[in-house]
């Protein structure tokens, strides 16, 4: 699966956090979320945990 970064965003905004407060919680460096975003395939551990930080259903951050 993909990551959509427009609703990854959304959910962000709703939070107010930035991308570091993502990687903070999520327990991911900074530089690997950038990563992810651009990754043609996410494991499923990592769309789960950053559905599962960011309090939104998995099939809502991704395409």
């Amino acid at each position: 699966m993909r990551i959509n970064e427009k609703k990854l965003k959304i959910a962000m905004a709703r939070k107010c956090w930035s991308f570091s407060d993502l990687a903070e919680a999520a327990g991911i460096n900074r530089s690997a979320i950038y990563q992810r975003i651009r990754a043609k395939n996410v494991r499923t551990e990592t769309l789960g945990e950053l559905a599962k930080v960011l309090e939104v259903p998995v099939e809502e951050i991704v395409i």
